[in-house]
């Protein structure tokens, strides 16, 4: 499931694949919360979850 998650990213180096990799761990941790109705609004969670 991640293979697939991340070739839709269609990485052209391992920098790449890892960084679909972050963006997708990102994308899990931020669904997971927001099922919990855990709110980021003046967190530093959002900072350290959220790319640059």
């Amino acid at each position: 499931m991640i293979k697939e998650w991340i070739s839709e990213y269609e990485p052209k180096n391992t920098e790449e694949v890892l960084s679909a990799l972050r963006e997708i761990m990102q994308e899990v941790a931020l669904a997971g919360l927001s099922r919990t109705n855990f709110s980021l609004n003046g967190t530093c969670i959002r900072s350290a979850l959220l790319p640059e």
